[in-house]
């Protein structure tokens, strides 16, 4: 027999399909947000931290307008979030340079140089896959920011690995291999940097409620 409760369940508004479709337009809704907020380039940061800002209270389930988050995340960073933004171009600028000054080279030296450059992108997307979040979570001084970014990152190596292989991977897939890249630009762009920011927010809640709990403490 059918029961007719299933039917009732299937409209409810907190059951688990529900609930799931609920947070993919969420994701949407902050992929498409961190784009247009991003175009203006020395909104990058500010856009960031909002994008992280807001995926945190989605992984806490702070039900809120995710818009209405977001530009408010977005004004209240801004002036902070600039000094990142142009020290993340710079630092882009640099690499991009130096691999396209490499790729010319076909020697040992060349390779070694090619790895030690790697290296060093690698530490840098590390360090703001922090650097976002914590401006977002705390009120810091810019070099007190990147301070705390390094040390969180070193001390929790396994989740850094996985949260810069996650903010990484589209940008190194779009380098690689553009033509397939291209296949799902648009699945990116409606929801790819939000998904992204959320499945990072889930490790990075946990972190820094932990970092937080030391200052409650001291602080009751």
């Amino acid at each position: 027999m059918e029961d007719r409760n299933e039917g009732k369940r299937l409209f409810q508004s907190d059951n688990p399909f529900n609930s799931f479709m609920t947070l993919v337009f969420d994701m949407m809704e902050l992929s498409i947000l961190w784009i247009i907020f991003c175009l203006p380039i020395i909104t990058i940061g500010a856009s960031t931290t909002a994008l992280y800002y807001e995926a945190m209270k989605l992984v806490r389930d702070e039900g809120s307008s995710v818009s209405k988050g977001f530009l408010k995340s977005f004004k209240e960073n801004f002036k902070e979030s600039v000094p990142f933004t142009l020290i993340e171009l710079l630092i882009a600028a640099v690499l991009v340079f130096d691999f396209h000054y490499l790729r010319a080279k076909d020697t040992a030296g060349a390779s070694i140089s090619y790895g030690i450059l790697l290296f060093a992108a690698i530490l840098a997307v590390a360090v703001f896959s922090y650097a976002y979040p914590l401006l977002a979570h705390f009120v810091n001084t810019v070099k007190g920011t990147f301070n705390n970014a390094w040390r969180v990152a070193a001390t929790n190596l396994p989740v850094t690995l996985l949260i810069t292989a996650i903010n990484a991977a589209p940008f190194l897939w779009l380098l690689l291999a553009p033509s397939s890249f291209a296949r799902v630009f648009w699945i990116w762009i409606f929801v790819g940097e939000g998904a992204s920011a959320y499945v990072c927010s889930i490790f990075l809640v946990k972190i820094f409620d932990r970092i937080a709990e030391p200052e409650n403490e001291e602080n009751p």
